[in-house]
């Protein structure tokens, strides 16, 4: 349906320029055939067919959203499903990254009540504090992975990482100059953070109103109470331990890992489109004109070179070059995971080598 409506749009839009040239061509009938009679009847069906398409394309999105498994989500669940898990953790590293990977969210944020002061000088008494940052990229990663939670989150970038660490979690914000000073509690640990935020707003209830703060006239946010206990991160069928080697030479464990690629869609829009996050355990590239596509559990090295050239070393020894690709789900943006200060995203600019650790688990 919304494929006619669609197409008796663009149908009005071509009559009505006609009929402003020429009003005979599309006014076949009575014998008023003026530009205002033109005007009347085609600029209406232009009205009327484009709030048609705009209603019948929200629906048809929303049935592709509630209906619809993506083929390539059902190939990787087929996938993963055969596969037995073979090996345990055993090294120290591995219980380390274990350990810093299992709290991800604690409980409810909502129990504690921020204390926010703008750079008037004015002082909130914040409850249900949440921050909305819509062109940020890992933003909209948690908003497409999490949709219970992404909002719940604090994403602090620092020179590399893009680290989200929970509200719940946060003890304070202080701006220091251009910089931000972020002190938060991951695993039981005290961790300090210098970093900056991307555009964004700070929501919440107040005693006055809702509050909407600009990311850019925060001065400071603290806490009376202290973080509250953590839980442990939902359980994935299969993960990835590795090991990064970054641009400057620094090598950072991780665990968890997964690969990015975001696209954009006109899947289910009848005008327009938008962006696609997704996230894949497996790393895609061209070997000649033909892309390939090698699980994690393959591979015991990847090495990123100047070009989007790759040279992959496999689990068995052998040795290949490619080039990466940018067909959909199949670009590398970056990878995200969990290390010792929390859950990161990591842009592929500040990767020089992604080394796996043993087989998934």
């Amino acid at each position: 349906m919304v494929d006619l409506f669609c197409i008796l749009f663009i149908l009005s839009v071509f009559g009505f320029i006609l009929g402003l040239i020429n009003p005979k061509i599309v006014i076949r009938w009575g014998t008023i055939k003026t530009r205002a009679r033109v005007t009347l009847v085609y600029g209406s069906a232009i009205i009327i067919f484009f709030i048609l398409t705009g209603i019948t394309g929200s629906q048809k999105r929303k049935l592709l959203k509630d209906a619809t498994i993506p083929k390539e989500v059902t190939n990787v669940t087929e996938e993963l499903t055969k596969k037995n898990d073979k090996h345990t953790a055993q090294d120290t590293t591995k219980k380390q990254i274990e350990k810093a990977s299992e709290p991800v969210i604690s409980t409810s944020h909502q129990d504690r009540i921020a204390i926010i002061t703008d750079q008037s000088g004015e002082i909130f008494k914040v409850k249900s504090l949440y921050y909305y940052e819509p062109f940020s990229i890992i933003y909209r990663l948690y908003e497409d992975a999490m949709p219970e939670s992404f909002d719940k989150h604090l994403i602090v970038h620092t020179k590399t990482f893009k680290i989200a660490i929970p509200f719940s979690l946060l003890i304070s914000v202080d701006t220091k100059g251009e910089k931000r000073e972020v002190i938060y509690k991951y695993n039981g640990t005290e961790i300090k953070l210098s970093g900056t935020l991307a555009s964004g707003t700070f929501n919440g209830k107040t005693e006055f109103g809702n509050l909407k703060l600009e990311s850019e006239k925060l001065n400071r946010i603290s806490y009376k109470a202290p973080p509250g206990p953590t839980l442990k991160r939902k359980k994935q069928s299969r993960s990835y331990d590795a090991t990064f080697t970054l641009s400057d030479g620094t090598t950072v464990p991780v665990f968890d890992i997964r690969r990015h690629d975001n696209y954009y869609s006109t899947e289910g829009y009848a005008i327009g489109g938008t962006r696609r996050f997704k996230y894949f355990m497996d790393l895609r590239f061209l070997k000649g004109v033909s892309l390939m596509t090698l699980w994690f559990d393959k591979i015991k090295r990847i090495d990123f070179n100047k070009g989007n050239l790759v040279t992959i070393t496999l689990r068995n020894g052998n040795i290949t070059n490619g080039k990466l690709s940018d067909e959909k789900n199949a670009g590398v943006d970056g990878f995200t995971g969990v290390y010792k200060n929390g859950e990161f995203f990591l842009e592929l600019k500040h990767i020089r080598a992604v080394e796996f650790n043993i087989e998934a688990r």
